[in-house]
């Protein structure tokens, strides 16, 4: 059960990596004119997510209608525009520090 982001082939686990760094990564390779990918994948008892940023052109939704937890955190990852055809470090760090929080709030953490 964890929280993996990937950044392009970077995979770091959230719980045990820092946010800042993740962010300062990302920066580093768009100051640099490179291409970036970002996938987070949350995977916990009744969680189970998968965003990329920037948004691919894939089709959306899985079969089964999302948990109250999965809305509220795919409402946040809306509400922070991550959503779109351009990262956003400052909107995805936001994202990531929530998500660490809530996960400890819901008493997901390891």
């Amino acid at each position: 059960m964890s929280v993996f982001v990937s950044v392009d082939e970077l995979r770091s686990n959230l719980e045990r990596s820092n946010v800042d760094q993740i962010i300062q990564e990302i920066t580093r390779r768009l100051a640099q004119g490179a291409p970036v990918q970002v996938r987070v994948d949350i995977n916990y008892a009744n969680i189970d997510l998968h965003f990329a940023a920037p948004r691919q052109h894939q089709g959306g939704g899985g079969s089964r209608p999302l948990t109250a937890q999965e809305q509220e955190i795919v409402d946040l990852w809306i509400g922070l525009e991550l959503n779109q055809q351009t990262i956003n470090p400052r909107g995805l760090s936001t994202f990531l520090n929530g998500l660490a929080q809530y996960v400890r709030s819901k008493g997901l953490a390891a």
